[in-house]
């Protein structure tokens, strides 16, 4: 599946939904309005940008819809252009046969916007079928080739700084950011570019903290700041199994984790390679690690997983800049991104006790493409694979050339319905959608199976009080 988002695509993210959920997938990203357009990250910017909401169908590990991605609607802002997107990780979405007081809507998720003047909005957007409907005047179709813009005002936006003394753009683009994975949800860390990292708690009642603007919207300021890099923070992660620790890489290539409850100092320091992205898996005990080009010897530049004894597991080794990785718990497997357009998928090993010795890494690793995946026998002999183990340390990339192929985002849909499927898009504003249908176990399908009866079951109880209200 493919779709065209119109430029160079530096922001992506899938909407989450509850496991067993008959839901449609959607897709949220961002990209520039020029091909050629550059920006400096040591500066702020204001002008318009779009946030773009795709309708993928209802993704299933055995199956693809009929339909290609079509757009539903977009969010306009004039805030600038767009580095980071962020989801609830759960509670946001409602089903879209769910009533609300007018003018609510029933609300597909809650989505963190990341700008170029340096502010965080967070957005409620609602289910497309249920706003195209509550329109008063005639809207397009949802497959229209014109769909609806909106222009809307943010739940909150939130800034450094304090009543008194505002940040202001002081400390520049944000450049990375992430929700707490943990219930309730309430703490964001962004981090910018003059190394510093600032912490929201989404539901504080402090009147030192809520402010609200001359026109009315409000403003949400940060309960702790810290100087976590004496550079910019290009990547953050919380950890998914404790509320407490969070993980930053800056440009000074040193990667630090933080204990919340104790931020004077970091409780690990390590300083590696210049990092372009970090994620902490649920089960292991470290993160991994996407090396930018620069600092780094012939031979280490890939994706290298690092855990907290400081010992290391080289899992997808490329020759290039690797752009973004993303890691998914149900086939205990990351994919990468690179400035050459390629995708690796690696097979991780357990690791959650202790790093294996594995030497030949290689036969964990798979490149896609438009090829059978369905049957893997002697795929070392297909010329895809040989292609993957020539670009792993021997191509040279000449820089003077502009980068068309380059891939800056990939994802993993992180709902159980369609774990099996990524997203991925680049410089050339193409968005592909994979299936991984070879990866599905057959003990998914049975867990598949109970949690949608465990849904149906819990939303037709549910259903039966509102009626009897």
């Amino acid at each position: 599946m493919l779709l065209f988002a119109g430029g160079p695509v530096w922001a992506l993210e899938w909407c989450p939904t509850p496991d067993g959920a008959p839901a449609t997938q959607y897709v949220a990203l961002a990209c520039y309005r020029g091909m050629d357009d550059v920006h400096r990250v040591n500066q702020t910017y204001t002008e318009p940008g779009l946030v773009q909401l795709w309708d993928c169908g209802r993704l299933k590990y055995n199956n693809r819809p009929d339909s290609q991605p079509v757009l539903v609607y977009g969010l306009a802002q004039d805030k600038g252009f767009i580095w980071q997107l962020k989801w609830c990780p759960a509670g946001g979405w409602e089903p879209p046969s769910s009533s609300r007081k007018a003018p609510f809507l029933p609300r597909l998720g809650l989505l963190a916007v990341a700008t170029s003047n340096g502010v965080v909005t967070i957005y409620s957007l609602p289910h497309p079928d249920a706003l195209l409907s509550n329109q008063k005047c005639p809207t397009p179709k949802k497959d229209d080739a014109n769909p609806p813009i909106y222009k809307v005002r943010g739940v909150m936006t939130l800034k450094l700084g304090s009543v008194k003394a505002p940040r202001k753009e002081k400390s520049g683009q944000v450049l990375s950011m992430d929700w707490l994975p943990q219930k309730p949800h309430n703490i964001m860390a962004v981090g910018f570019y003059d190394g510093i990292v600032g912490l929201w708690d989404l539901s504080t009642k402090s009147a030192l903290l809520r402010v609200r603007e001359s026109d009315r919207s409000l403003t949400l300021l940060p309960y702790r700041c810290i100087l976590a890099h004496d550079q910019a923070v290009r990547a953050l992660t919380f950890c998914a199994a404790s509320r407490h620790l969070l993980a930053t890489a800056g440009e000074d290539r040193y990667v630090k984790t933080w204990d919340l409850r104790r931020l004077f100092e970091p409780i690990k320091v390590q300083r590696r390679y210049l990092s372009n992205e970090i994620c902490w898996p649920l089960d292991i005990p470290g993160v991994m690690e996407a090396k930018d080009v620069a600092f780094v010897p012939q031979g280490s530049l890939g994706v290298h997983f690092l855990d907290h004894n400081l010992n290391t597991y080289f899992a997808i080794s490329r020759s290039i800049a690797v752009w973004s990785l993303s890691y998914s718990e149900w086939v205990n497997g990351a994919l990468s991104a690179d400035a050459l357009g390629e995708v690796i998928f690696s097979f991780l090993p357990v690791i959650q006790y202790a790093i294996p010795h594995i030497k030949r890494t290689i036969v964990k690793r798979f490149q896609f493409s438009d090829f059978d995946m369905t049957n893997l026998e002697r795929i070392e002999k297909r010329a895809l694979w040989k292609r993957m183990q020539s670009t792993e340390g021997k191509l040279k990339m000449d820089l003077d050339e502009m980068p068309l192929t380059a891939l800056h985002k990939v994802r993993f849909s992180p709902n159980m319905s369609s774990h099996l499927w990524f997203a991925s898009g680049g410089q050339t504003g193409l968005v592909r959608l994979h299936c991984l249908r070879s990866l599905f176990a057959s003990q998914c399908k049975k867990m598949i199976a109970d949690t949608q009866t465990q849904f149906n079951a819990l939303y037709s109880q549910k259903d039966q009080r509102e009626e009897q209200l």
